[in-house]
C-alpha cells in the first residue's frame, strides 16, 4: 500500500499485519501506484510535478530498495504505472475525462 508522507507498507498475510518500507528521506514525496511481481519485487511511483515524480524499485521485500527514474522534465507529471513483465512498463498521467457539455436547451415555439 502507498500514500502521503512517502508512506509505502508491505504486508504478507493478506492485510492483518503491515510493515512500513518507506525509502528514507521520501517524508515530502506522495506515492500513488504499486506493481507487485512477486514476494520480493515491486516498483513504487511517487507522484508531482518535477522531480517529485520518480520511481523506486526493491528486489528484497522492500528491505532495500533503488531509485530507479527521477523526472526531470519541470511540466512532467506521472501518477500511475503498469507493466508488462517484471522488466518492462510504462508509467504516464491519467486524465480525468471531462463531462461532456449539455445540450443547449431548445427555445419553446
Amino acid at each position: 500500500m502507498v500514500g502521503s508522507r512517502g508512506t509505502v507498507l508491505r504486508t504478507t498475510d493478506g492485510g492483518d499485519t503491515w510493515r512500513n518500507v518507506s525509502p528514507p528521506d521520501a517524508g515530502r514525496l506522495e506515492f500513488r501506484d504499486v506493481e507487485a511481481f512477486d514476494a520480493r519485487r515491486a516498483v513504487v511511483l511517487a507522484t508531482g510535478e518535477g522531480e517529485a515524480s520518480r520511481v523506486y524499485r526493491t528486489d528484497g521485500g522492500g528491505a532495500t530498495r533503488t531509485e530507479s527514474f527521477r523526472n526531470t522534465d519541470p511540466r512532467a507529471f506521472y501518477d500511475c504505472l503498469t507493466f508488462f513483465d517484471r522488466r518492462h512498463g510504462l508509467a504516464g498521467r491519467v486524465r480525468p475525462r471531462l463531462p461532456r457539455p449539455s445540450p443547449r436547451p431548445r427555445g419553446r415555439r
